[in-house]
This record gives C-alpha cells, sequence and structure tokens, in this order.
C-alpha cells in the first residue's frame, strides 16, 4: 500500500491510497472477518477493535482485476504568471469508470491579476471544473473541497482539471493637482486612510468598500479652487464656498462604481 500505514491511535481515521499497477486495474480494499468480506476504503481505530487478528495484526488485502482498458490521464491545469490557462505537473492514471478525488483546494491555485486600462480583475478560487478535449464540461464540483467523481470515457483518453474562479473589479484612481497663486489647489488626497495620492497619483485601485479624502487649500481672497472627483458619469464637486473637504464611501456609488471600468478621476481647478 503507497502510504504504509504502521499506527492508529484513538480517533484517528486514515484514508487508504489508491495503489497502481500498470497491468492491472485496483478494485478495492478488503479485511475478513473469518470468511466474511468486508470492503473498506479507510480505517479507524473501529476497525482494529472488530476485526484484528488473533495475533494481534490486522491485514488489509486488495483485490485487483484484468486491465482491458486503455489508461485515462487527468491533468491539473493552472494559470501561470501571464495569466495563460496551461498544464502543470499534476497528472495523474485513472481508467473509465473508476473513481477519482480531487483534494486540490485554493491553497495551491492562483490566477493573477488581469491589468486593463482604468481597472483591474481580482481572481478568487472558487471551485474545479473536468473537461475533455473538446472543451466540454463533464464534472462540476460546484463547491470548494474534496470532490469524488467517476472517470468517464473519452475518444482520446484524456481529461481536464480546471480551476475556477470569482473575479472581482477595482478601479484605478488618477489624481491631476494645480497651482494657483503659487499653492495647490489640492492639499490633501488619501485612499482609505493611508495610502497619500498626492504621492501615489497612478496605479492606485480601489474597492466597493474603500473611501476617498480630498480637501482644498483654503484661499481668504479668491474662491476659484475647486476639486471634482469623477465615478462614471457622476461627478462630486467639493469647492471653497462650501465644505473644502469630503470622505466619500464608494459604497454609495455603487451604481457608478459597476457601470464603468474607470479610471476615478481627482482633478483640481482654479
Amino acid at each position: 500500500v503507497n502510504n504504509n500505514v504502521t499506527q492508529i491511535t484513538k480517533n484517528t481515521v486514515v484514508n487508504l491510497e489508491t495503489p497502481t499497477n500498470d497491468d492491472l486495474v485496483f478494485a478495492g480494499f478488503y479485511i475478513l472477518s473469518g470468511s466474511t468480506r468486508i470492503n473498506i476504503s479507510k480505517l479507524s481505530v473501529m476497525d482494529m477493535i472488530k476485526y484484528v487478528n488473533s495475533d494481534g495484526t490486522f491485514t488489509i488485502y486488495m483485490e485487483w482485476e484484468e486491465n482491458t482498458k486503455t489508461p485515462t490521464t487527468i491533468q491539473f491545469k493552472n494559470y501561470d504568471s501571464s495569466g495563460n490557462l496551461i498544464n502543470t505537473t499534476e497528472s495523474y492514471t485513472s481508467y473509465a469508470g473508476k473513481e477519482f478525488t480531487i483534494n486540490s483546494t485554493g491553497d495551491n491555485t492562483h490566477r493573477p491579476d488581469q491589468i486593463n486600462t482604468g481597472h483591474k480583475l481580482v481572481f478568487t478560487f472558487s471551485h474545479w471544473i473536468v473537461k475533455n478535449s473538446s472543451n466540454e464540461i463533464i464534472f462540476d464540483t460546484s463547491t470548494t473541497g474534496t470532490q469524488t467523481f467517476s472517470v468517464p470515457e473519452t475518444t482520446d483518453n484524456i481529461i481536464y482539471v480546471i480551476p475556477q474562479y470569482n473575479s472581482t473589479k477595482e478601479l484605478e484612481i488618477q489624481l491631476t493637482n494645480k497651482e494657483y497663486l503659487g499653492r495647490n489647489v489640492i492639499i490633501t488626497a488619501t485612499l482609505d486612510g493611508n495610502i497619500d495620492l498626492l504621492t501615489n497619483k497612478t496605479g492606485q485601485y480601489c474597492k466597493t468598500t474603500s473611501t476617498i479624502y480630498v480637501k482644498i487649500y483654503k484661499q481668504a481672497l479668491s474662491s476659484n479652487m475647486k476639486c471634482t472627483i469623477k465615478i462614471g458619469n457622476t461627478s462630486i464637486l467639493i469647492e471653497q464656498s462650501g465644505n473644502r473637504d469630503k470622505t466619500i464611501s464608494l459604497s454609495d456609488y455603487l451604481t457608478q462604481f459597476n457601470a464603468t471600468n474607470g479610471p476615478i478621476t481627482i482633478t483640481a481647478s482654479a
């Protein structure tokens, strides 16, 4: 047996790994209680108590069938650093009609952010699907965690296990400041309270949960200094005749956020 179990302690359950043989097809594990055959796929302390041999040993038997089928290759795919879906080094050999368990999770798969003009898409692992070489879905796990499916027959004896992702859009923020009478119009601009947009005018992205704070200079002799924050087709004006600073919660502008691919612009004028 591949995982060579030597000790089982209280409350431990050990899954038995499927052994492989190039000339035979594995048909299952079983134990004998007298002349009674009991099929098993895992070991627990209760098995040891109920079925241990009189000499204190515990014997597991493997059943094999003659191999008359062409092996099926189960190939895992993932995304490379450029966002291309490629074959990984993770592949397995099985046979049509046999059960195969997907026990990989989002912890070992990744899809890089997709950078676009004005926004980016951030991907979060969702679940696995299984496709044939004609790109037809033959099994959809629909959820994370361990999933078991029956290996299908395919014309070329290969199937692909492909990770699926949910995407979240983030909008880029671009700031353009302006001087008026020797003063910068925008004197403070921050994203989420800790990112200074005056020194990071490009390359910053915000979520629907983000906040933007902007403050303009107070000029006693003139009220020309203004700032416009634009989210899609919606413009928010900050000027000296009203409050000269403003905190914007993007959760209040979900419709505008979702309808645009950005960027969100912060533009000073005077």
